[in-house]
């Protein structure tokens, strides 16, 4: 503004003089007569000024005044902000829909000049294959605006010239409801004969879901209006006039979908309202189930194994990498290394391999999952294991329910190549001891069942081991518990496994694959119980045949065992010892012939 110009002008200029006035040095900054302290940049600003000299458009520019190329080059930008425009222009005036049937939902581009008639065409072409497959032709159909996340259908494309929006087959797209042309469609499919469903302007849009309890399957939703103010029984007089039901035999099931929202609704007193029961506002969906009240209910045990459904995320074995591509191993490892190595490189390729997943029942038993993995994967039950992980351990029972392994939903398993294992039997580590006191070799995982016999086991470690590892025969061989030490030729031993005790004696609670068995290589045949019996004797050492003979030496030895070898127990303790054969006998007697010769 041109007023009061060269006031502004002159409060500036003497603005800008008492800004350059020297201040006094001595004072300090908030004194009386000091520097003022330094503002924020914004808090300081110029004002230009412009005076209007004569009248005019301000805004006209004289074209002569304009260079020739810089004219050039604004016309040249014009045409492309132009064209630019149109094709935008164009762009908007085709419509992005979503039309759902069977199966997925396809995408459809169409112009807005398009009418219904043609809209409607278009997508029945793209359901075409399943329309033939149902036996369904056109003019059986029409469209209606769908609402996907209800799951309900709402007013149909052509009403009949009827309502607030009155359209016809003839009407285009542009002439349609804004609001509604944006939204995606849904076919609705009448009876050969019948009439499409009655639609209610303000109505409720439902959609109603038959269960099929001998194919454990839902049919077709069909479409439903009814009054927002309605009751459940006059909901249910609709429902089974739409489903084709028998009144009585109409049983009306309302699931939201989480049991947050209530869970499994059935809709039995006829008096309530719908708008007490908040349908419509979570879901729009309603069950219906073809039984009598005193009939037990098919679709709550089906929306009960729906709420115990988890995802169980496996792995395919067979999209892993080559597996004939095995490690280089230097010829100078041990044998039983060499396995282990091959085997942690199976569980690496295995883990490369495709990621799938499958949704079971968490109450099931463990052998459902395992066939549903199975028919997933294209492989026999009996051809793959069920493991915690790569290296974890592996799921047996499969009698077992799924939610009591520990698994639940976006859990992962491991599914590893060969021959799975029952219940009872564990994957033992196995070392091999044949020097006292010296290194050992690991012979690598071998599986025993908890009921065998000591014997047992000894006669099936020389059979798998004896030829390739020189394991020593049942009669010359000691088993001991082993743990490890951190050096793979070094265990710490533990006790002894004696003949006459089986594994699930011997390992007891503790018992768990990945637990360790040492072989030892004995000089003959032990007589295990009878040999701990007499190592835990105290022995007293007699140093003089003058010396008195204690009578806690002759403590009497087990029944089943001689003298000489109760006395043999010194010898293999490196003791000396002197006897004395007068007294009272292991039973109190006389010592007998035998023993006074042993």
């Amino acid at each position: 503004s041109g007023i009061g110009g060269a006031a502004a002008v002159a409060a500036a200029a003497a603005a800008a003089a008492a800004a350059k006035k020297p201040a006094d040095a001595s004072a300090k900054v908030g004194e009386r007569g000091g520097p003022a302290p330094v503002k924020p940049a914004t808090s300081n600003a110029y004002m230009l000024v412009y005076r209007k000299l004569h009248g005019g458009n301000v805004h006209a520019v004289d074209e002569a005044l304009v260079p020739a190329a810089v004219k050039a080059h604004i016309d040249e930008e014009n045409e492309k902000f132009d064209k630019l425009k149109a094709e935008w222009e164009e762009e908007r005036k085709w419509l992005n829909m979503t039309v759902y049937h069977t199966g997925p939902a396809k995408p459809l581009k169409v112009h807005e000049d398009r009418t219904v008639a043609e809209l409607t065409q278009m997508a029945f072409g793209l359901f075409s294959e399943i329309m033939e497959g149902e036996g369904v032709p056109i003019e059986r159909v029409r469209l209606r605006w769908f609402d996907a996340l209800k799951n309900a259908c709402l007013a149909p494309l052509d009403n009949g010239s009827s309502g607030s929006n009155p359209t016809t087959v003839d009407t285009k797209l542009k002439d349609l409801p804004e609001e509604m042309v944006r939204r995606p469609l849904k076919f609705e499919v009448k009876e050969e004969g019948g009439e499409f469903e009655d639609y209610l302007a303000n109505g409720l849009p439902l959609s109603i879901m038959v269960y099929d309890a001998d194919k454990q399957e839902f049919g077709e939703p069909l479409p439903l209006s009814v009054d927002p103010d309605a009751t459940v029984g006059q909901l249910r007089e609709a429902v089974a006039t739409r489903a084709k039901l028998d009144l009585e035999r109409t049983s009306i099931v309302w699931y939201p979908g989480a049991e947050a929202f209530g869970g499994v609704v059935p809709l039995e007193d006829p008096a309530v309202t719908l708008k007490s029961l908040k349908i419509g506002d979570v879901s729009s969906t309603l069950h219906v189930e073809d039984k009598l009240p005193s009939e037990p209910s098919k679709l709550s045990e089906y929306f009960e194994g729906l709420s115990n459904m988890i995802t169980i995320n496996f792995n395919d074995p067979r999209t892993a990498a080559d597996a004939g591509a095995q490690p280089r191993t230097p010829t100078n490892v041990d044998a039983g290394v060499a396995a282990m190595v091959k085997g942690m490189h199976a569980d690496e390729l295995a883990l490369n391999g495709e990621k799938k997943y499958v949704q079971v029942d968490q109450r099931k038993p463990l052998g459902e999952l395992k066939d549903q993995i199975a028919a997933e994967i294209g492989m026999a039950p009996s051809e793959f294991k069920l493991r915690r992980g790569a290296g974890g351990q592996e799921y047996k029972d499969l009698g077992m329910a799924v939610a009591l392994h520990g698994l639940e939903e976006g859990h992962t398993i491991h599914i590893k190549l060969g021959k799975p294992m029952e219940v009872g039997e564990w994957q033992f580590n196995l070392k091999y001891c044949p020097e006292l006191d010296g290194d050992v070799s690991a012979l690598g995982p071998f599986v025993l069942n908890e009921a065998m016999s000591i014997p047992d086991v000894k006669a099936a470690l020389h059979a798998q081991f004896g030829e390739s590892h020189g394991v020593p025969p049942p009669e010359r061989m000691r088993l001991r518990t082993a743990q490890s030490t951190g050096v793979m030729t070094r265990v710490k031993l533990g006790s002894v496994m004696t003949d006459d005790s089986i594994i699930a004696e011997v390992f007891g609670t503790k018992i768990a694959d990945g637990k360790m068995i040492a072989i030892q290589i004995t000089s003959g045949p032990e007589v295990g119980a009878i040999i701990f019996q007499l190592f835990t004797c105290t022995f007293y050492i007699h140093h003089s045949p003058l010396d008195p003979v204690p009578a806690s030496l002759f403590a009497p030895p087990p029944p089943d065992l001689s003298l000489g070898l109760h006395l043999g127990a010194h010898a293999a303790a490196r003791t000396p010892l002197v006897a004395c054969v007068e007294g009272p006998g292991r039973r109190g007697g006389d010592w007998s012939a035998k023993d006074r010769e042993l």
